[in-house]
């Protein structure tokens, strides 16, 4: 056999000895991350528009001292961040994946903190958090 022909292998496929064996171009993991990423931003846009629209839907005065409207515009105004750093982590913005690891981050935190109200929906959105802070750690910044 001479060097650049094809070499049987260990397994069952034959592998060319000029193809490097961790090939990953990790494009699933990012557009995961950044689907993920966006389907956050249109809950929380969600939560902003209910918000404005229902002042009686968040207790009224009890959380937020009777400035639902003003909630409501934060988070709105939170999902456009969102929503735009999801739009770089797909083009493989390097300043948006570090901010998307921020996010994610803060979103880890607000769902440990929240853990004792929802267990399930903590337990899932904290699983989800993982595998995006794996994808954008791992992926977010190849080429």
């Amino acid at each position: 056999m001479s060097p650049t022909s094809p070499r049987p292998t260990d397994g069952l496929i034959i592998v060319h000895p000029e193809h490097r064996e961790h090939v990953t171009t990790g494009w699933g993991w990012t557009i995961f991350a950044s689907l993920f990423m966006l389907t956050g931003a249109a809950v929380t846009a969600t939560w902003g528009i209910v918000s404005i629209l229902d002042d009686a839907y968040w207790g009224g005065d009890q959380v937020v001292a009777g400035h639902n409207a003003l909630l409501g515009w934060v988070w709105i105004g939170f999902a456009t961040i969102q929503a735009t750093v999801a739009l770089g982590v797909l083009i493989r913005n390097g300043f948006a994946v570090i901010v998307a690891i921020g996010l994610t981050v803060v979103s880890v935190l607000a769902q440990a903190i929240g853990f004792d109200n929802y267990p399930v929906w903590s337990g899932v959105t904290l699983a989800l958090d993982a595998l995006v802070l794996w994808a954008l750690i791992r992926h977010g910044f190849d080429t």
